[in-house]
């Protein structure tokens, strides 16, 4: 009778400790999905302040949010059903089911959250969307990746073979590495936050408890504070992990990220190429395209914009490297400031005008004997193999 008696009280304690375990587990993923809602929400309320105004105006702020913040992936403003402006896609409208694949709108005031499996940008890796009531049929959202949640929760299985499933809502379920689970569970828990909108169902087989009998019969009850101290050791590690900006464009240099597009300087009088303005641009693996507004300024502040500058020149020397004819450089290297045009003469500076978009623009130009123009009426920034055909396609109608 002693024996059996025994017996129970330790399958009691022992069930007892696994349910402490995984609350405090379940305590610390939930705090993090909170913590990461928070983050969101504040990116939401920055891009709802910007939700008035033409996306062209606000595409640089936008990018900046979505670039900075810790944690989000995208921010962007919806219409209805409609995206109208967004830190990736710019501002291309876009159906919003089919870029994300789930609706997305919120009323006004009010955050939802909401999860889908892929987005058309980046198709297969699931995120969760936070979606703020902006009104006037306008909501602000940001996206977050779900590996920022399921990394967490792998760190925090210990090898007991417990299968964590958060959902935001009706959506899909976001859980961890496979693991195989028995057909009966020994421990069911289920935990909830009001500030995430998070649904947390834990399931711990029967083997867990096994490890759990034979872990109290050897070590008994010190342990399991020093457990919970390693878990939240793990979980701080997990935290360090991440990589600061700097080392985001250490990382991107070395694995070609960065390119360079070419924009072409022309004459006023006769529209001939005359030389071009190399821009640097910075496009990552998942689609995101960074601002140079913000890895800039990144590289200026962390002490890396000589290694970028160099890294700059070496593309440049690539591309022309391939191409089959070298490029006369007709400009000057006097910066075009903001003066006027007599100032200019006055003073016997070789002028450039950027930002030249109409031909009436091109018309006051010539009259005022501005030499060199640049600006979208005679090309955009391209890519080094297609500002060489546009070259030869130019000069070739020049000669003509």
């Amino acid at each position: 009778m002693s024996h059996y008696t025994n017996y129970a009280h330790n399958v009691y304690y022992v069930k007892s400790k696994l349910h402490t375990h995984t609350a405090v587990t379940a305590d610390i993923l939930l705090s993090h999905v909170d913590h990461v809602t928070s983050i969101a929400r504040h990116a939401n309320q920055v891009t709802d302040r910007l939700a008035s105004m033409p996306c062209e105006s606000v595409l640089q702020q936008m990018t900046a949010t979505g670039s900075l913040t810790p944690y989000i992936r995208s921010t962007g403003l919806i219409k209805e059903d409609i995206l109208v402006c967004s830190s990736v896609t710019g501002a291309r409208q876009q159906s919003v089911s089919a870029v994300f694949g789930v609706p997305v709108s919120a009323p006004t005031g009010t955050l939802k959250i909401t999860a889908t499996e892929g987005t058309s940008s980046v198709p297969g890796h699931a995120a969760v969307i936070y979606a703020y009531g902006a009104g006037n049929r306008m909501t602000a959202f940001s996206m977050v990746d779900t590996r920022y949640f399921t990394d967490l929760m792998d760190s925090l299985d210990e090898g007991n073979h417990a299968v964590q499933q958060l959902r935001f809502g009706d959506g899909p379920v976001i859980s961890g590495e496979e693991k195989l689970i028995p057909h009966k569970t020994m421990l069911r828990s289920e935990f909830r936050s009001d500030v995430s909108q998070a649904h947390l169902l834990v399931l711990t087989p029967l083997l867990s408890l096994r490890y759990y009998m034979l872990r109290n019969l050897l070590f008994l009850g010190p342990l399991s504070l020093l457990l919970t101290f390693a878990m939240l050791y793990m979980w701080r590690r997990w935290e360090s992990r991440k990589m600061s900006l700097a080392d985001e464009i250490r990382k991107g240099m070395a694995d070609g990220e960065f390119t360079v597009h070419y924009q072409p300087v022309c004459e006023t009088a006769t529209g001939a190429c005359s030389g071009a303005e190399a821009l640097m641009r910075w496009q990552r693996p998942d689609g995101r395209t960074i601002s140079p507004l913000v890895f800039i300024r990144a590289a200026e502040e962390e002490g890396l914009i000589v290694s970028l500058t160099q890294h700059l020149f070496g593309l440049i020397g690539k591309d022309v490297r391939n191409w089959q004819d070298s490029l006369t450089s007709a400009g000057a290297d006097t910066p075009v400031l903001d003066t006027i045009v007599g100032l200019s003469k006055r003073l016997g500076l070789t002028t450039i005008a950027e930002g030249v978009t109409a031909a009436h623009q091109v018309d006051w130009l010539t009259k005022n004997q501005v030499p060199y123009v640049q600006g979208y009426h005679y090309g955009r920034p391209m890519p080094a193999s297609d500002f060489y055909h546009w070259y030869c396609q130019q000069n070739g109608r020049n000669e003509a």
